[in-house]
């Protein structure tokens, strides 16, 4: 059973489990998915469940149900995708058996269409959607291996992306979060991812400069 499915569990009522939550599993596995998988989204669930008791002013709910749903729809540079992934929260919702608290329902919204990464990581001092953004972002910080396993999942993605558009779009991409004041809002993901996905970031970036594989 995968994590999401038992995290997701604590929302939903039982009887609306199975078919949300392999709806869920189907999507996190669609053909052409590299690294927005369900591989993506237990890791971060399991980096919740890690890092919660450093988190007391999260709520929580909220956290867990934007991870679960952040990247259900997926299409490659797609500006859509996160505003669509919580449109179709929010459509699940209106149809299952007791559907979640309204402004919870919002809040996990904010959350999903915040993981665009367009407004910097405290998105005005919401530490709910702080997390969700750093956990989302935690992958920039892990270990150089992983990290170069990331990238090389993220480039089959964009498969259909010439070289040279792949190295203008993800060196834009690494230059505009490098230039942040910090990549990550909460303090224990600062000390923990900080100054290793900095490094990552720049030893790619300077990579694609040079043209150099991987």
């Amino acid at each position: 059973m995968s994590l999401l499915r038992t995290v997701w569990a604590k929302h939903v009522q039982a009887e609306e489990l199975n078919w949300t939550a392999t709806l869920l599993e189907s999507l996190y596995s669609a053909a052409g998915r590299e690294y927005h998988t369900l591989e993506h989204i237990d890791h971060c669930l399991r980096l919740l469940d890690w890092k919660a008791s450093m988190l007391p002013d999260i709520n929580r709910a909220v956290v867990e149900i934007a991870l679960i749903w952040h990247d259900a729809i997926y299409i490659p540079g797609d500006i859509y995708n996160e505003a669509n992934s919580a449109s179709l929260l929010r459509g699940i919702c209106s149809v299952i058996n007791g559907a979640m608290d309204g402004s919870l329902l919002d809040h996990a919204m904010t959350c999903i269409e915040a993981t665009r990464h367009k407004h910097g990581g405290d998105f005005f001092g919401d530490t709910t959607v702080a997390a969700v953004l750093d956990i989302d972002l935690a992958i920039l910080g892990v270990h150089q291996t992983a990290y170069n396993h990331y990238i090389a999942a993220i480039r089959k993605e964009y498969r259909h992306v010439s070289a040279e558009a792949w190295r203008v779009g993800r060196s834009n991409f690494l230059a505009q979060m490098l230039a942040r004041p910090f990549i990550y809002t909460l303090e224990p993901m600062v000390q923990e991812f900080e100054l290793s996905a900095r490094s990552n970031m720049q030893h790619e970036l300077t990579r694609l400069e040079s043209r150099d594989p991987l």
